[in-house]
C-alpha cells in the first residue's frame, strides 16, 4: 500500500512564483486585447487558487510546525522532491532565456529551441522525435497566433514573409 505524502514547506517553492507569476500579469493585463485578458486572467485566477489550496494542504499537514532539529544541506539534497524543483527551476530558467531570445530572434526559431530545449530536458533523448515535436508546436503556435489571430508576435523575415503568404491565401 502507498503510504500517505506529508507536504513540506518546501512545497510551496512553485505555488509562490506562480501566485506571483498571476499578480504580475493580472496587473499588466491592460492594454492587452479582450481574449487575452479573458484567457490569461482566469488562467491567472485558476493559478491562484490552486496556489491558495496547496497552501492549506501544508498548513493542514503541520508543516509550519516547529520542527526537533532544524533541516540541513544535506537533508535538503536528499529530499526526493528536490529533483522536481531542480527540474521546475531549470525550466524557468529556459523559459526566462526564451523570453531574453523572443525579440531578437523572432518567434518561430526562440519557440523551436525553447520545445527542444524542454523536451530533451524533460527526457526524450531521440533526435528526429525533438525536431519533430519542436517543428510541429511552432507551426501550429505561428499558424493558430500569428496567421488566424493575428497576433503581433515579433518575427524574423522569413517569418514576415510566411506570415503574408498564408494571410493572403486565407482571404
Amino acid at each position: 500500500m502507498k503510504e500517505k505524502y506529508t507536504w513540506k514547506r518546501s512545497d510551496l517553492i512553485i505555488p509562490v512564483l506562480a501566485v506571483g507569476f498571476s499578480v504580475y500579469y493580472l496587473k499588466t493585463v491592460v492594454g492587452v486585447p479582450f481574449l487575452a485578458q479573458m484567457y490569461g486572467g482566469g488562467l491567472s485566477i485558476v493559478v491562484l487558487l490552486l496556489s491558495v489550496l496547496i497552501f492549506i494542504l501544508v498548513i493542514k499537514d503541520g508543516a509550519f510546525k516547529k520542527s526537533t532539529k532544524p533541516a540541513t544541506i544535506k537533508d535538503i539534497l536528499s529530499n526526493p522532491n528536490m529533483q522536481l524543483y531542480r527540474k521546475a527551476a531549470t525550466v524557468v530558467g529556459i523559459m526566462s532565456l526564451y523570453i531574453f531570445f523572443l525579440p531578437r530572434l523572432g518567434f518561430v526559431i526562440s519557440n523551436f529551441f525553447l520545445v527542444s530545449t524542454v523536451t530533451y530536458f524533460l527526457g526524450s533523448r531521440d533526435i528526429l522525435i525533438i525536431i519533430r515535436n519542436a517543428t510541429l508546436v511552432t507551426l501550429i503556435g505561428f499558424c493558430m497566433f500569428v496567421v488566424f489571430l493575428g497576433v503581433p508576435l515579433p518575427l524574423d523575415r522569413f517569418s514576415q514573409a510566411v506570415r503574408i503568404l498564408a494571410s493572403s491565401m486565407l482571404r
